[in-house]
């Protein structure tokens, strides 16, 4: 009857990566885990739809990522409308701290702190580039939605994109209490 989730756990200097389509790397529902110096890469050379290099579940609180790489999410080559392709991270829960982190080529944002209302998402002292590579509109840090959320001292760079509505760091869809400063 108690709570079935992880709790306090650390994962250091580890490195994981993804062969299969639909798939997170690495995908979290737990509290107060600790990613420290972790080395994570995705599939973008499948010819499917294929998953996030990091999906922060709606159900986990207090997940850290700190230092290591995180790059090459999967990418949609199916040809629709609506581009499927992963994000290095997607966060939905709250509490989730990304920092000193290497984030990278992404047809997508880099973080993307939307859905299910996230709360007190801290983007702060990364380096992320080559990202928004394909899409009009992207960002390479985005705070949508819930509240409570940072991007701070964070070097953005090669944010590309193939149309006019591409920004480093973008915020709406209804998220308040935002704050971007120093990058």
């Amino acid at each position: 009857q108690g709570k079935t989730t992880a709790q306090y756990i650390t994962f250091k200097d580890l490195r994981f990566s993804s062969t299969g389509a639909f798939a997170e790397v690495i995908g979290i529902q737990g509290d107060f885990l600790r990613f420290e110096n972790i080395t994570a890469t995705g599939n973008n050379s499948l010819t499917s739809i294929s998953g996030n290099v990091v999906l922060v579940n709606s159900a986990a609180n207090g997940a850290v990522f700190t230092g290591g790489e995180y790059h090459d999410p999967g990418r949609d080559v199916s040809g629709g409308f609506y581009s499927a392709d992963g994000y290095p991270f997607y966060i939905t829960g709250t509490n989730t701290t990304v920092t000193r982190t290497k984030i990278h080529n992404a047809r997508h944002s880099s973080c993307s702190a939307s859905g299910c209302a996230p709360s007190g998402t801290v983007i702060s002292y990364n380096q992320i580039y080559d990202v928004c590579q394909t899409l009009n509109t992207c960002a390479g840090i985005l705070l949508g939605t819930g509240t409570n959320q940072l991007a701070t001292g964070n070097v953005l760079h090669d944010i590309t994109g193939t149309g006019t509505n591409i920004h480093g760091i973008g915020t709406g869809y209804g998220a308040t209490n935002v704050l971007i400063y120093n990058n």
